[in-house]
This record gives structure tokens, C-alpha cells and sequence, in this order.
């Protein structure tokens, strides 16, 4: 069997082991808040820009089928096609080897293959447009350097990455950096200059929408990046490192470690412009979040798309170990340790009795995040019964809508309670609580003097009616436990 074969039979094989998984597993709190996006598309929305909305709207074809596979599709199908570019990129780099390796190490990374590519959030897109920039880097300046005109599909590329998620500027940070530093050439060619034309008017509409949202996005992200006034936090550092280690499995962080190594100490071949490029699309996004993690809090998947660069190199270096299409063993420890983990992840979400969560009856769950993605559709269930007693004993009306408090569980709730039964939702809290939905607020029914509405909050995040909007209602009757087994 061919290498080209081996890969097309990695990737068969990786995605149906997604669509199982997508299909039969409850959507986590990030992938139905993204689902907003889709509900109601906007140019730049609260906390990230618009593709990952567009993308749902996308493969649930304008929202017509909302089943969890539809939803997830566009991760999938990113995950494949980014599988094939990496595939592509390395036997043009180096060698079909390099290639296979490649596909073997994106598949078994736990951001890659998982995070990006069975879930469906912001990542899914923009490792997609990631991947295209620097396939297209290593056309314009590596493979075909007098192809001038494809720095035009750089910019293009790099803008939509940028539409996915805000870090996706750091595509242009590698580059210029890599023109200033080594083939100054570009400096004189119009296809430059046009490119990042391009690439401001793609990403415009996220400058345009803040200012009309009084930069709304930025201050909201500032603050989860300024929240300590300067101390240093090394405890949020280790936790940084140790999360990007888990997200791209141990065992693949291993390997771009002796990769990187062997790098620096001569001990592998490598062109020198492609060395440095690799390095300038890897370590300013690293570093940067390795700054910011000293100070604040951070989320370990925010350095996702600087693996990429790794991935390419490390690949090179396996493959001038070891050249023939034999899988490393660590390799093969790492694909099997995924593979693994996401079945156990399954059976734990879908089948295990409990919880290892708290055990307390006030907040039953919490710390528990599978419980997030399982028992909506009992709970819709069983709300449907009682708001059907509800309406027909005329305690409440067909237009009484869902309140909630937090944009999780709001998201769940608009998702599997409120859309299906044909009802709306309302989030009533802060901008920073509620999110998305100050805006989904405004094309819905507010509540009026007078009206009644239903309260919903699951044990794992319980909060108290009676504390948020005791002092807007007349009165609040007691809570109705539903368990979800």
C-alpha cells in the first residue's frame, strides 16, 4: 500500500471514529454557545468573530438540520482536509515520509484531532485557514519563490484565519518577521503591500462592528488578560504548560522537544529559511501566552495553532531518522493513547452511573464537565410535560418564555429546551455574564409587567431564583427537581 493510501485510510478511519462520537454526544456549553453565532449572524459577535457561525450555517445547511453531527460537521470535515494539506505540505517539503509522519502526528494530537476537530468551536475554521497560510508561506518563500502571485492567497488566507479567532494576526507576525529578517526582497514587490490590502479588508467588519459596540470584544478580552494588576503567577504558568501538554499529548510534546533539540544542536538537516520560519510560526504565539499565563489565567488551547509548526518540523526530523514507512513507537504509544482517550471520554460521558463531580444534593455534578454533555433531552422531555400541565391549567402561556442568567446554561437551554418547544429564551445578567445573548435579547418578546416565565438552572452551576430576580416578580413558586439518569 502506497503512503498517499496509508493516509487516505488515516483519515476514513479518524472521521468515522468522529461521526460516532459526534452523533451520539450532547454538545458541550462552548459548541451550543457558538450555535448562537449561527442563530443570529452578525459581523463580529461579543467574544470572537463570525466564522464559526457561518461554518454551522454551513454544513446544517441555513440551520435546517440541528442534530449534533450536522452541527460538528464542519469540524470533521476541517479535520480531514487538514490532515490531506499536512500530508501534501511535507512530501513537497521534504518526502512522502515526512508526510505520513505528519498526518500520524496531527491525528493523535488531542487539540488537533479533537478539540478542533470533533468539536465544533472557533479553532475548527481557523486551524483549517491556519493550515492553507502556511502551506501557502511555504510556497511564496520555500518551494516557489518566484510565484509571486500567490503572497495575494496568503493574504486572503491569513484574513479568514483572523475571522475565526483575533490570534490568527500572528500568520502575519511570522511572516514579516521572516521578510524583514531573511529575503527583504518582498519589501519591493506590489504583491506584498496588496496582500495585506486584502487582509485588512477582509478583517474590517470585526473593527467596524466594535466600533459601533463601543469596542465591547476588546475589554471584555483585555480583562480576562489584566485580571491580577501585574503579579506574577507562576502556578498559571505551570498550569499553562502542563494543559499544552495534555492538549497535544504527552508523547507528541516529547517529540517536538527532541525535535527541537536536535535542531539546535546540528543533529538534523533542515533548510535554514525553512528552520527559521517554522521557528517564527511557533515561539511568538508561544511566547506570547506564556506571558500572559505568568500574570493571568489562560486556556491551553490558545497556543493550538502554534503546533503546527512543530508538527511540520518534527515530522522532517523522524523522518531523516527514520526513513522507510514504519510508524515510531512513540508514534504509535501516542495514536493509541488517543484513540483511548476519546472512547473512555464516551463511555464516561454517555454510560457511567454517577458523577465524579460533588455528591452534594445543593450543587450535585459540579466539577464534573462530561455532566455538560448528556441529559438534555431528558430534561426537555420531562419540561415539556409540565409546561403542557402548565398551559393547560392556564399557571402559565404559550408565550412565557426560559429566563437564565449566564450564558451557560442559557446556550444548552436555547439549544434543547427552548427552540424545540417553540418558545424564547431570555438572559437576564451582565454583559459579561450573558454574552451573545444581550444581542439575541433584542430580535425577542421582552417580558412585560405582568408576565410569568420559567426558571432553569442545573445543579452543576445552581444559582437562586430568589437572589437574581426576586425583586422583579411577585413571586417565585418553589423549585421542581427533574433528575437526569
Amino acid at each position: 500500500m502506497t503512503l498517499k493510501n496509508k493516509v487516505l485510510w488515516l483519515i476514513a478511519i479518524s472521521s468515522l471514529l468522529r461521526i460516532v462520537i459526534a452523533a451520539t454526544t450532547a454538545l458541550g456549553n462552548d459548541e451550543v454557545y457558538y450555535w448562537t453565532y449561527a442563530l443570529q449572524p452578525d459581523w463580529n459577535h461579543f467574544d470572537h468573530p463570525p466564522l464559526v457561525g457561518l461554518m454551522i450555517r454551513l454544513f446544517t445547511l441555513n440551520l435546517h438540520f440541528r442534530e449534533e453531527l450536522f452541527v460538528r460537521l464542519g469540524a470533521l470535515f476541517s479535520s480531514a482536509f487538514c490532515t490531506l494539506i499536512l500530508y501534501r505540505m511535507l512530501s513537497r517539503l521534504h518526502s512522502e515520509t515526512a508526510g505520513w509522519y505528519a498526518a500520524l502526528l496531527y491525528t493523535s494530537s488531542f487539540y488537533c484531532s479533537i478539540i478542533a476537530g470533533l468539536l465544533i468551536l472557533p479553532d475548527s475554521p481557523q486551524l483549517f485557514f491556519w493550515l492553507i497560510s502556511v502551506y501557502l508561506m511555504m510556497e511564496v518563500f520555500i518551494i516557489q519563490p518566484e510565484k509571486h502571485n500567490k503572497m495575494l492567497l496568503l493574504g486572503l488566507s491569513i484574513g479568514l484565519a483572523t475571522m475565526c479567532k483575533v490570534h490568527g494576526v500572528f500568520l502575519w507576525v511570522a511572516a514579516g518577521a521572516y521578510i524583514l529578517f531573511f529575503n527583504r526582497e518582498w519589501l519591493a514587490r506590489w504583491q506584498l503591500y496588496l496582500s495585506i490590502l486584502i487582509f485588512f479588508l477582509i478583517t474590517s467588519p470585526i473593527l467596524l462592528w466594535n466600533i459601533q459596540n463601543h469596542f465591547i470584544t476588546y475589554t471584555f478580552h483585555e480583562a480576562r488578560v489584566s485580571s491580577t494588576g501585574g503579579t506574577f503567577k507562576p502556578l498559571d504558568l505551570l498550569r499553562e504548560l502542563l494543559g499544552e501538554i495534555l492538549y497535544n499529548s504527552p508523547l507528541n510534546y516529547l517529540l517536538y522537544l527532541i525535535a527541537l533539540t536536535a535542531l539546535f544542536r546540528g543533529q538534523f538537516q533542515i533548510h535554514s529559511k525553512l528552520k527559521y520560519l517554522l521557528l517564527l510560526l511557533a515561539f511568538p504565539l508561544l511566547a506570547t501566552i506564556w506571558i500572559i499565563s505568568s500574570f493571568n489565567p489562560t486556556l491551553p488551547h490558545w497556543t493550538g495553532p502554534a503546533f503546527i509548526a512543530l508538527i511540520i518540523l518534527t515530522s522532517i526530523y523522524l523522518a531523516q531518522r527514520q526513513p522507510g514507512p514504519q510508524i515510531p513507537l512513540l508514534v504509535k504509544v501516542s495514536l493509541t493513547l488517543t484513540v483511548v482517550t476519546i472512547i473512555s471520554a464516551w463511555i464516561y460521558i454517555n454510560c457511567f452511573p454517577g458523577t465524579m463531580g460533588s455528591k452534594s444534593k445543593e450543587n450535585l455534578g459540579e466539577g464534573d464537565p462530561a455532566l455538560d454533555m448528556y441529559g438534555w433531552d431528558q430534561l426537555r422531555d420531562q419540561f415539556k410535560y409540565i409546561r403542557t400541565a402548565d398551559l393547560r391549567s392556564h399557571l402559565m402561556q404559550a408565550s412565557s418564555p426560559v429566563l437564565s442568567e449566564k450564558w451557560f446554561p442559557a446556550a444548552h437551554l436555547e439549544f434543547y429546551i427552548a427552540e424545540p418547544l417553540n418558545t424564547d429564551l431570555l438572559a437576564a445578567g451582565s454583559i459579561n455574564n450573558i454574552h451573545k445573548f444581550a444581542w439575541l435579547n433584542y430580535k425577542r418578546k421582552l417580558l412585560q409587567t405582568g408576565e410569568n416565565c420559567y426558571y432553569i438552572t442545573p445543579s452543576t452551576l445552581a444559582f437562586s431564583p430568589e437572589q437574581l430576580y426576586g425583586a422583579y416578580f411577585k413571586s417565585i413558586s418553589k423549585p421542581i427537581e427533574i433528575p437526569i439518569k
